[in-house]
């Protein structure tokens, strides 16, 4: 018997016309791959749609100068600690072993606790009140002139070398305003070329 011929369905036409979302679709079946709706925090990004209530307040209060000092002055003083226990260890070991002879080895390892406990909370106070005067004073700056540049860092590095030196008179104000503001623009220049 001979085949009988069945007839094919004709190809359907791509429509070339771009819809508003930017892809290609056949018109006349539903799209597999529909596209879905992207999430709230990442409109703000890229300018689409409109963040929540919640995500609009969660957003506010991380880019607050206050929660940004907090910030900076918690990880200020937790650097700090861990530099002054290095910074205090040998200075420690030093003096329990300068100490009295016949003193017991329990006495020896309290005086060198005394004198790194005293190490780290000197070195993480110092870095906690850098870090929270610098970021609050940036952040200041930057919503005042309302630009992210590299002035911003430098002139806050010049407020809080000043300030910390503020007991010693006029002259180290100006050394400490010098040295904090050359320092922050370099490391916003390193930062802005991508080291």
């Amino acid at each position: 018997r001979d085949a009988i011929p069945r007839k094919t369905a004709p190809l359907r036409k791509m429509s070339p016309s771009r819809p508003a979302d930017g892809l290609r679709h056949d018109e006349t079946e539903a799209n597999p791959f529909p596209i879905t709706r992207m999430p709230a925090a990442f409109h703000n990004v890229v300018g689409v749609g409109q963040m929540s209530d919640q995500e609009r307040f969660v957003h506010k209060v991380s880019e607050s100068c206050i929660t940004k000092g907090v910030i900076s002055t918690v990880a200020g003083f937790a650097m700090g600690l861990l530099f002054g226990s290095f910074m205090g260890m040998g200075e420690g070991v030093n003096q329990a072993l300068a100490s009295t002879e016949g003193m017991s080895f329990g006495h020896r390892a309290n005086v060198a606790f005394k004198v790194v406990r005293g190490s780290c909370w000197s070195w993480g106070k110092n870095f906690g009140l850098v870090g929270g005067m610098f970021a609050v004073t940036e952040c200041s700056l930057e919503k005042v002139r309302a630009v992210h540049d590299i002035w911003n860092g430098t002139s806050a590095g010049c407020v809080t070398g000043a300030a910390l030196a503020y007991k010693a008179g006029p002259k180290a104000m100006c050394v400490g305003c010098a040295g904090f503001a050359a320092f922050s623009a370099g490391i916003e220049y390193l930062q802005n070329r991508g080291i």
